[in-house]
């Protein structure tokens, strides 16, 4: 897992996070990133893709981890119970939509190439 640069440009600090390849399980889906955003989401249920989805194609921006007081952004690597915020909308100022807990990972494998 790569390390977490921060945005201070709102009294919020916001972490954003530079890289977090691999496949993320939670309660209904498996979410694929690649390159810090979102290249596939499949429906654990049926194992359909869904091309629809509003996190599909879109930056994985932060990790948040839950709390009975609300939620706190990340900057160390992820763990069962976090959850993936993904910016939906920011070419119209903003807008997230935030999964469930992260109950699986997979790493992705390496991609090589021929010289």
């Amino acid at each position: 897992m790569n390390a977490l640069s921060t945005n201070s440009s709102n009294d919020n600090v916001i972490f954003l996070l530079q890289s977090l390849d691999g496949v993320y399980v939670t309660r209904h889906s498996e979410y694929t990133i690649r390159g810090g955003k979102c290249v596939q989401v499949r429906d654990l249920k049926t194992r359909q893709v869904k091309p629809t989805h509003d996190a599909l194609n879109k930056q994985l921006d932060a990790l948040a981890r839950p709390h009975t007081s609300g939620m706190s952004f990340l900057r160390d690597n992820p763990a069962v119970g976090d959850c993936l915020v993904f910016d939906i909308y920011p070419e119209h100022g903003g807008g997230s939509i935030t999964t469930s807990g992260i109950r699986g990972f997979m790493p992705l494998p390496e991609v090589t190439t021929a010289n």
